[in-house]
């Protein structure tokens, strides 16, 4: 295995991608008891047309599939549920499919070596007959169907809408009713064979693990399976637009005050010429919005002292293919529309002026190597951030503290400059009745 330090800490990463393609990272800690383990494909619900490299024809499946698979997967021959034999070794388990990934994991302290067997070789055992695709098309349309009156959901879905124009992001995960009853084993057995091939996916290991004993059990578990080649997988391209689809919505639900959503929309192809890397701009935007928006930012300030706006507030950054997304959130507590807009246009105000004081990106850079230093003691948050660096930026960086080190103020300043401040989609949902 390929050994690497992350930088200006002990902790160590290993890596080893297996002769199948599997990438697997192990990231041990034995000043902690228990263990977190991810097994995770580059599949979502995004991935709605594509083809292996050596297929002529691409495949178009119904939305909703990648989600539809990730229930199927529990189930194995002799109803047999893989939720119940981990329940059997004390270990907790789970999965959830998302925009751009399928992942199933399994944590505890007990039984290790059991748990990364069953991980496996559940995964790679696919087990789709009719008889459990209609059964489980039964519970996810309730599932889905719980969706609908949820009004955090619902307003989730009205910002995609309201963001994107032509990425998927814009579909629901779950796809609609239709497209859940739609849903067919082509489908299945199409997504399956694509991307459940390991060179399209990662296992990630954080926790007390050995190392040695570790990859004796991978391997031992992998000589039993039989894989084709790796292959590459051609997905269909989208040139999402820079623009907003909606400047503006309002909509209505079960909410007892009005919430608001801002969203800052910008390619990333406009910060090109700064010559930095996806993850630099990633920090530069999260520097940006909390020392605009944060806790001590003098927006905090006005809210509270200036104009006594009740609020639950935050600010937040996503990447999203190519687009980076500056979210702006509120909840008025005290279920006044008056002080909605204001809120509203305070975030304006704050938007049209954005700043950062050199004082303030330096103490949010130590801010940011201090809270990556912390996760390392929390494997579950631990092995959910990398599982997410390698989504986003193909890696896992052991570097992550020096790249911290090294963002510049002034290149900071270039940033704010090319942000498009003025591509926003503002989404509100008030209480019936209002």
């Amino acid at each position: 295995m390929i050994e690497n330090k992350f930088y200006d800490l002990d902790d160590k990463l290993y890596y080893k991608k297996l002769d199948n393609g599997l990438n697997v990272y192990i990231i041990p800690n034995n000043n902690v008891s228990n263990f977190y383990l991810s097994l995770f494909t580059k599949y979502g619900s995004n991935d709605l047309k594509f083809k292996k490299d050596n297929e002529k024809e691409y495949h178009n499946i119904h939305p909703g599939t990648a989600h539809f698979l990730e229930h199927l997967m529990f189930h194995k021959e002799n109803k047999v549920n893989i939720l119940d034999e981990f329940e059997k070794l004390q270990i907790s388990s789970n999965a959830y499919t998302s925009n751009d990934i399928t992942c199933f994991v399994a944590y505890g302290n007990n039984n290790y070596d059991d748990a990364l067997r069953l991980l496996i070789n559940y995964v790679y055992h696919p087990y789709f007959p009719e008889e459990n695709i209609e059964r489980e098309r039964g519970v996810i349309l309730s599932e889905a169907k719980g969706y609908i009156d949820d009004p955090y959901r619902a307003l989730h879905d009205e910002v995609n809408e309201s963001v994107y124009n032509k990425l998927h992001y814009k579909i629901k995960v779950e796809g609609s009713l239709d497209d859940i009853k739609n849903i067919n084993s082509d489908d299945i057995n199409s997504a399956y064979n694509t991307f459940y091939h390991p060179s399209n996916m990662t296992l990630l290991i954080t926790g007390n693990v050995n190392i040695d004993s570790t990859m004796n059990i991978i391997n031992d578990v992998f000589s039993k399976l039989s894989f084709s080649k790796p292959f590459k997988i051609n997905r269909e391209v989208i040139d999402e637009d820079e623009n907003v689809n909606r400047k503006n919505y309002s909509t209505k639900g079960l909410v007892s005050s009005p919430s608001v959503r801002i969203i800052i929309k910008n390619k990333l192809d406009r910060f090109s010429n700064l010559n930095i890397t996806k993850k630099e701009l990633d920090y530069y935007i999260k520097i940006i919005t909390a020392c605009n928006f944060g806790d001590t930012s003098e927006f905090k300030y006005k809210l509270d002292d200036e104009y006594k706006i009740s609020v639950n507030h935050g600010g937040y950054t996503s990447l999203q293919n190519n687009i980076i997304n500056i979210t702006l959130y509120g909840k008025i507590t005290n279920n006044n529309q008056e002080q909605l807009d204001k809120f509203i246009n305070i975030c304006k105000e704050h938007i049209n002026n954005l700043n950062v004081t050199k004082e303030d990106f330096n103490r949010k850079k130590k801010i940011f190597i201090a809270n990556f230093i912390n996760i390392f003691d929390r494997v579950d948050t631990l092995n959910y951030k990398f599982t997410n660096d390698i989504i986003n930026y193909d890696e896992i960086s052991t570097n992550e503290i020096k790249l911290i080190n090294n963002l510049d103020y002034d290149k900071c300043l270039e940033v704010i400059k090319l942000i498009n401040i003025n591509n926003q989609a503002i989404v509100t949902m008030l209480p019936n009745g209002k």
